[in-house]
């Protein structure tokens, strides 16, 4: 063997990758012998002697000299053909990409389309809830406006419990004025926050009659003046007593139109988004659909398998795989 011949007759020869190869010398060790006797050595880095890196691991790069083979040379992968993660193999396997379409399909349809959809949603539901309209009781607009302040964080049925005694005993603003805080926060204590919401009825009764004459305002700007009076509490006074279209956002109304996609969650210009979906003529029509499929079907809790839009909801958690994609005559 080589290692048992003089230093002078197996002397090492340097290649050009610094790899180190012992050969014996071919008058004194016979071809056959020095075949099998020569050894090749993986090449290491000049920086680390005796420990192969990375690089000469993907570069094993050797010299044959005198009859002795030599590995192939493997080439340095690229990033895009690095064996995938969990490839026992070690071959080189390139990431697998989605398509162009997979990864753009999601959340593109158009305003055309969803306008066409929203309506066809609408014509369901109200064929769905024929008994569309406000729920709670009123014979005018101040009864309305209270009515609607009380229901906050409540059930319109219990409220009109409440009111229906309410109303016989406080025939207007100025009746609200006249008894003790106290008292009226007696009279309204079943509907529940009684302390805010009396303040906000004796606050927005001394408004009406200082700057209305005691009449309630029909148009926007001025009722979202009064205390304790919002858009969507607005909305429903413009809408069920004035006849003016409006449409009110409240927590069933955001919740199902965030489901059917016609607006994201937790997004701002709800109100604005449903406008641009539906006729004005639709406004109230479609805020108490809206209402009462979030009170029914649509609640926190979906009732899918029983939801007569199913087809056109393209909510992911449904409870039912009833299908999400309409076809052209679902949605006409």
């Amino acid at each position: 063997m080589c290692a048992g011949l003089r230093r002078r007759q197996c002397s090492p020869t340097r290649s050009s990758t610094r790899s180190h190869i012992t050969t014996g010398s071919a008058s004194s060790i016979p071809s056959a012998v020095s075949a099998a006797s020569c050894t090749t050595r993986r090449s290491t880095s000049s920086t680390s002697p005796g420990r192969p890196t990375a690089r000469s691991f993907w570069s094993r790069s050797t010299t044959a000299t005198n009859g002795c083979t030599s590995n192939p040379t493997v080439p340095v992968p690229s990033a895009a053909s690095r064996p995938v993660v969990g490839d026992r193999s070690g071959a080189a396997v390139p990431r697998a990409r989605k398509p162009a379409a997979a990864r753009t399909a999601r959340g593109r349809e158009d305003r055309a389309a969803r306008r066409l959809r929203a309506r066809a949603v609408l014509r369901r539901l109200a064929k769905e809830n024929p008994d569309w309209g406000p729920t709670l009781e009123f014979s005018s607009p101040f009864e309305l406006l209270v009515a609607t302040i009380l229901a906050a964080q409540a059930q319109d049925e219990h409220i009109n419990q409440v009111t229906r005694s309410l109303f016989a005993k406080y025939r207007g603003p100025a009746d609200y004025l006249k008894v003790p805080v106290e008292e009226l926060e007696r009279d309204v204590h079943a509907t529940g926050f009684f302390r805010m919401k009396t303040k906000a009825i004796r606050g927005a009764s001394e408004q009406l009659l200082a700057e209305f004459g005691g009449e309630v305002p029909g148009d926007m700007d001025s009722l979202v003046r009064l205390r304790g009076v919002g858009r969507k509490t607005a909305s429903i006074v413009l809408g069920n007593a004035f006849g003016v279209p409006a449409i009110a956002v409240d927590r069933h109304v955001e919740r199902v139109a965030t489901r059917l996609g016609f607006t994201r969650k937790g997004a701002d210009g709800i109100e604005q988004e449903l406008r641009s979906l539906y006729p004005r003529k639709d406004w109230v029509k479609a805020t108490w659909n809206l209402v009462l499929h979030g009170r029914r079907i649509c609640t926190p809790t979906p009732k899918c398998p029983v939801c007569p839009i199913s087809e056109l909801c393209p909510y992911p958690k449904k409870y039912a795989p009833l299908g999400t994609t309409p076809s052209a005559s679902q949605i006409t």
